[in-house]
């Protein structure tokens, strides 16, 4: 059976920042994250891509435009697509993805991180190792940011009804559906 290959775009955030005079600031490249997540992807074929280095808060729509074409041209040449990105702004860009890329038939997962992969006790090695095998998994469209929810549920096509729990609602329903994927119960 032939390795899945995923693609690792960095769009910077905590995961790929290092300490600098004023803080932590977007550094690590996607080489310095490659060599760090090799020993979590057996069996996986990685490759890896800078597009930007910027602190989330940073990231505006004419990036998200630049991101949904990456992926887009990407879409033919890998099985699944990680994307780094700082956890402030995240969810905004999870939602303009997955409705930029609505039809995508390959998964595109989100990731970040509470603190920088530099750091000894980090969750960006767990959640970068999630988002990897969640890209690999073969469960097409913008999943949900690694972390969040233990299934592959297309954003596009529910809605958050709690912050507690996994619970998800059609966009087209007021009904309550459970999540086939997680077994989700609603709140």
């Amino acid at each position: 059976m032939e390795n899945k290959r995923i693609v690792i775009l960095n769009t910077g955030g905590t995961l790929s920042s290092v300490m600098k005079e004023n803080g932590l600031a977007p550094g690590l490249r996607t080489s310095d994250i490659q060599k760090e997540i090799r020993m979590v992807s057996r069996g996986i074929d990685l490759e890896t891509q800078d597009l930007c280095s910027l602190d989330s808060a940073n990231i505006f729509p004419e990036d998200w435009t630049n991101l949904a074409g990456k992926v887009a041209e990407l879409r033919r040449e890998c099985d699944g697509i990680v994307i780094i990105h700082g956890t402030d702004t995240m969810a905004y860009t999870s939602s303009m993805l997955s409705f930029m890329l609505r039809n995508i038939d390959i998964p595109v997962v989100l990731t970040g991180s509470q603190l920088s992969m530099v750091n000894p006790v980090a969750d960006a090695m767990e959640n970068l190792r999630c988002a990897v095998h969640m890209a690999a998994s073969g469960a097409p469209g913008v999943v949900p940011p690694a972390g969040l929810c233990p299934s592959a549920c297309r954003l596009s096509d529910c809605l958050r009804v709690s912050s507690e729990g996994l619970s998800h609602r059609h966009r087209d329903s007021d009904r309550y559906l459970y999540c086939p994927n997680c077994q989700s119960e609603p709140d």
